[in-house]
């Protein structure tokens, strides 16, 4: 057998394998229950902090994919193995930080926190125009970071926005809690 036979033979091999296992997975009735329970998790999850769980899902994709040939290619296999070490050192942390939030979700849940959806709507009844001025600020700042990374490689800006998206949303979560916090006090002296 040739090298490429072998290679053709052992990619079919793994693809009847992939297809049993996912025969095996669906009928699994434990897999099917943990899987509709980990549904349930992160849709609480999105309820209450929906730019983590975006950040979480998301911001690492871009530059897990296109960080690795452009480092390869900026610093050779040196750098692969690096990102690839860092890429093996973040999905812990990532699977940490997702528990994390499934368990803080879970307890505003049982306080009987509103969701994210009802405080934007506190905030925009009491706060709108400083809402709306944050949101304009930061609009303009995604066009404007839109428009200058036009100028350079598409993997580069992925690889850019996807990090600044991961970094910018903790700072986002900060400005609704302080606009989150002046509704409050200016619901409570309507009331009063």
């Amino acid at each position: 057998m040739t090298q490429s036979e072998i290679f053709t033979l052992a990619i079919a091999a793994f693809f009847v394998l992939l297809i049993l296992s996912i025969i095996f997975a669906s009928k699994n009735k434990k897999l099917m229950n943990q899987a509709k329970q980990n549904t349930k998790k992160q849709k609480l999850v999105a309820k209450h902090y929906p730019t983590y769980d975006f950040a979480l899902r998301y911001g690492f994709i871009g530059p897990i994919i296109f960080g690795g040939p452009l480092v390869l290619q900026a610093y050779g296999l040196t750098g692969g193995f690096v990102v690839l070490g860092l890429i093996l050192f973040l999905i812990p942390l990532l699977h940490m930080a997702s528990l994390f939030l499934q368990k803080q979700a879970k307890l505003r849940e049982a306080e009987g926190d509103e969701s994210y959806k009802v405080k934007v709507k506190l905030i925009k009844k009491h706060n709108f125009v400083d809402y709306f001025a944050y949101l304009f600020i930061v609009s303009f700042g995604g066009v404007f970071l839109g428009k200058y990374m036009g100028f350079s490689g598409i993997p580069q800006a992925i690889i850019f926005i996807s990090l600044l998206v991961l970094l910018f949303t903790p700072v986002d979560h900060w400005i609704h809690l302080k606009l989150l916090k002046k509704s409050k006090l200016r619901e409570q002296k309507q009331n009063e």
